[in-house]
Parts: C-alpha cells; sequence; structure tokens
C-alpha cells in the first residue's frame, strides 16, 4: 500500500535513497559495459574497444545509421580530449570510462530527444501520438523517412556519402524536419521494415493486406501521422485474429491455471521468444515492459495485458532484426531503396513465413534478376558461399549477399534494384 509522505522525508530520506540505488545499477552496467570491451583483461581500454562500446549502445537504444555517424564524429572528439596525450599511454581506466560513459548516454538522450521535438513539430503529432509511439516513433520515423524514395531530394542518396561527418552534423542541427509523404506503393514494404506486419504468419499477411487496400485504392500518399495511426488499425486487426494462438501460449505457462501469469513466468516466456537478456541493460529493457505491460498494478499478467506486451516484444524483436538487416545492406553496399525493394521480394518468396528462402527458391531470383546463365553447380556453390551457417537455407541477410555477388558478375543486376515498382 502507498504510503503518504512530508516533503522533508521525501527530499532527505526518498531521494537519497533512489539516487543511491540509480548510483548502484549505472555503476554495475559501467563495470559490465567495461569488462565486455576489456577482451585483453588489463584493465584499461584503448579508443577502439571504447567505439565498440559506443556501437553496442547505439545498437541497445535502436540509434539509426546516420545519427549513429554523428554521434561517432562528437564522441571521438570527446574521447580524444579525456585520452592521454602520451601514445604510449592513450588508454582509458574504469574512472575515466565511466565519465565517457555517462556523456554518452547524455549525448545519445539529448539526440533522440532533440529529433522528436523536430518530428512532432513537424508532422503536427499529438501527446496521444507520442503516448502511442513512446517506445518506436523515432525508429518509424526514420524508416517511414528512408521509404519516401519519390519525396526525397534527387540523388539524395548518392550524396549522403560524399560529405564529410562533420559537414552532415552541421547540416543536422541547422536544417529543420519538413513533413514528408509517403507514397502508397512504398506502404507495405514499410510496415514490412518496421516490424509491423509478421512474416510467420500467412492468413496474418493476408489480414494486413485486406486493411491495407481501401488505402491503396484511394491512392494517396500518407503524412507519418496518418501512417502511425494506420499502424494501430494494423496492430488492432491482429491482436483480434491471433487471439486465440495467443490464448493458447497465456494457457501453456498459466502452470496454476490462475488467469494469471506471475512477472517470472513472463520473463521465461520472453527469453523464449529471442529477446533473451546479454546484460543487466537488458535485463533492465525487459523489466520496464514488464512493469508497463501491469497496466492494473497487480503484480501479475492478466490475458489482456498478456496480449499486449506479446504485440510490442514481438514488434521490438522483428524492428531490431531490420535495423541489422539495413545495416547489413548498407555495409554490402546497398541502397535504401535497393533493401526495400529486396526485402519485398524476399517477403513474397518466403512461402512458409519463416524468414528463410531454400536454394530452390532463390534460384528463381537469378532468372528475375539476370539473363546470363548458370549451371546448377555454379549456383549452389555461390549459395554456399554466402550461407554462413550451412543450412541450406538463405535468411534475408545472406540473399543480401548472394544478389550482391550476382551484381558483382552482372552490373545489370544493380540498374533493375530499386527501379521496377
Amino acid at each position: 500500500a502507498l504510503t503518504e509522505v512530508d516533503f522533508f522525508t521525501f527530499s532527505l530520506t526518498v531521494v537519497p535513497a533512489v539516487r543511491a540505488a540509480l548510483a548502484t545499477v549505472n555503476e554495475g552496467l559501467c563495470w559490465e559495459l567495461f569488462a565486455r570491451a576489456d577482451r585483453g583483461k588489463l584493465g584499461l581500454l584503448d579508443e577502439s574497444a571504447c567505439v565498440s562500446v559506443l556501437e553496442h549502445l547505439c545498437d541497445q537504444r535502436m540509434v539509426v545509421r546516420g545519427h549513429a555517424k554523428l554521434l561517432k564524429a562528437s564522441f571521438t572528439a570527446h574521447l580524444n580530449s579525456i585520452l592521454p596525450r602520451n601514445a604510449s599511454q592513450r588508454r582509458l581506466n574504469i574512472k575515466m570510462f565511466a565519465e565517457l560513459l555517462s556523456w554518452t548516454r547524455k549525448e545519445i538522450r539529448d539526440l533522440q530527444a532533440a529529433q522528436v521535438e523536430e518530428v512532432v513539430k513537424a508532422e503536427d503529432l499529438t501527446a496521444e501520438d507520442l503516448e502511442s509511439h513512446r517506445a518506436d516513433l523515432l525508429p518509424f520515423y526514420n524508416i517511414f523517412v528512408s521509404h519516401c524514395f519519390e519525396t526525397l531530394p534527387d540523388n539524395a542518396e548518392e550524396h549522403e556519402g560524399e560529405r564529410t561527418e562533420d559537414e552532415e552534423l552541421k547540416e543536422k542541427k541547422s536544417k529543420p524536419v519538413t513533413p514528408i509523404r509517403l507514397p502508397v506503393k512504398f506502404l507495405a514494404p514499410t510496415l514490412l521494415a518496421c516490424g509491423v506486419v509478421p512474416s510467420k504468419q500467412g492468413s496474418v499477411r493476408r489480414l494486413a493486406a485486406e486493411v491495407l487496400r481501401p488505402i491503396f485504392q484511394k491512392g494517396e500518399a500518407l503524412s507519418f501521422r496518418s501512417f502511425l495511426s494506420l499502424v494501430q488499425l494494423v496492430r488492432e486487426q491482429l491482436k483480434e485474429t491471433l487471439s486465440r494462438e495467443m490464448e493458447q501460449i497465456f494457457l501453456r505457462y498459466d502452470m496454476d491455471s490462475s488467469g494469471d501469469l506471475s512477472k517470472p513466468e513472463v520473463a521465461v516466456l520472453v527469453a523464449e521468444l529471442g529477446l533473451n537478456p546479454r546484460g543487466k541493460e537488458d535485463q533492465m529493457q525487459i523489466q520496464r515492459l514488464l512493469e508497463e505491460a501491469d497496466a492494473d498494478g497487480s503484480g501479475d499478467i492478466d490475458f489482456h495485458e498478456f496480449q499486449t506486451l506479446m504485440q510490442v516484444v514481438l514488434e521490438m524483436k522483428q524492428l531490431k532484426q531490420r535495423i541489422k538487416e539495413n545495416m547489413a545492406g548498407e555495409s554490402l553496399g546497398l541502397t535504401a531503396r535497393q533493401i526495400s525493394s529486396l526485402r519485398e521480394a524476399f517477403f513474397e518468396l518466403d512461402m512458409s513465413g519463416d524468414g528463410e528462402l531454400p536454394f530452390g527458391t532463390c534460384k528463381q531470383v537469378v532468372s528475375m534478376l539476370t539473363q546470363q546463365h548458370y549451371t546448377s553447380v555454379q549456383l549452389k556453390d555461390m549459395l554456399k558461399q554466402v550461407d554462413r551457417d550451412e543450412s541450406g537455407r538463405l535468411n534475408f541477410i545472406e540473399f543480401m549477399r548472394f544478389v550482391k555477388d550476382l551484381a558483382a558478375r552482372d552490373p545489370s543486376v544493380v540498374e533493375r534494384l530499386g527501379t521496377e515498382d
């Protein structure tokens, strides 16, 4: 039960206790990140190890590639300011690393808060929009923008890589966000890239198509606010469609048939779905999800709360995977439009919806993208080269590598990617 406290008790007792608890948690996270980066167990980190920590934090907070590049420029400058000048001593001890970590977290928070403010102003978002998309607003917005190919400035993608990081940083700070419209023909791949539409249930995919049909028929480009409203509609439809499946999962974990799941039971389920905590930061994230899901504050999760939680968890898992795929595609030299085109093609070819294509299906891609003839032996060798896990099937990242190999043999493949409607 909640107990009332006076101002002096709150100021002199509660606040210091909370600060001490937060300091303990942050100290633990600091040691964990330091130990993970200290591969040589020397108790010191060089510049490359510190950069790896930055990349980990950007990945955890789903910082998009463009902002991560800008952050890295500031990070490098700050790191050089605290590293010893002597070349032989350019290492950070745990105390210096803690200061760098604190600075980095604040920079990420400030960067994301500034972008949220810009997006809200440019897209005329409401407080309800923010509340409904508190965790996914920025990832969704950046994916939305990356799919507005026909409304972006000419050659925007080509010029992006030609500027220095300092020039990009100056432009980002001086250039306000302006409203962008998404052509309806790019709506489906945008939803797919956001992880809103599950890929493993064929019936769910068909349902999503039914929801989108009136929008396709209308043919008008969507604002970001309209896109968020559509996301909510798709989520509601998916929750209803998957209700039976979610109920079966719920009952399987409701060991005592109480109609509620304890938070430890739900935590086990979340881990089994593939969101295994890799450290204290991941554990805290899952704990936050559980606290937010427990809407009535009972300490347990009922079926309605469970449905909402599962939707958030599955979307988060898919969104993180999409961001990982986008980064892999960029490292292969593919543009955002090419990655989107390949993802949509992969999605359509993945008839089983398990996120992998058998070699036989991949062979169909060859005839779609190139007129060059390859023997079965040649194709099998090409596929084996990109099949890193030797499963005999290609996931999307391996699929992009396969198409990139095709493009290396036939330059016309690149021309076909991202140019066909």
